[in-house]
């Protein structure tokens, strides 16, 4: 099944239909049949964007060839703390596993000064 054919299933399934789709995202129910029709590789980012706001999938994963669910940020993170997320996301395998090895190893060494401190306050 095509990402288009995906695509319009979740917009019967949100919408009723195509159509009541269309009006629901306030976009002309032409431009939401030329997409399904000719593909989403031509049409415009904010169309595009609202489309994928109003469905809760994942802009960046359609624009691969993707229907994913959009993932909800915490309230709880950082912008920047976001960002890395955003980053690590757009690494291939290697740069992911690269950054997980980076990243475990300084974790474990968070914990082993944690016992070491720990250690020190107990023998006050």
């Amino acid at each position: 099944m095509s990402v288009e054919q995906e695509l319009k299933q979740l917009m019967i399934a949100k919408s009723s239909s195509v159509r009541q789709f269309a009006i629901d995202v306030e976009l002309p129910y032409t431009t939401i049949m030329s997409m399904l029709n000719k593909g989403i590789g031509n049409a415009g980012v904010n169309k595009i964007i609202k489309i994928c706001d109003y469905l809760k999938i994942d802009v960046d994963a359609l624009a691969e060839g993707r229907i994913e669910e959009k993932m909800s940020y915490n309230s709880n993170l950082s912008y920047s703390e976001q960002e890395h997320i955003e980053k690590y996301r757009s690494l291939n395998k290697d740069g992911k596993e690269v950054v997980d090895i980076i990243l475990e190893r300084e974790y474990q060494f968070l914990e082993y000064r944690k016992k070491i401190e720990d250690i020190k306050g107990s023998e006050k």
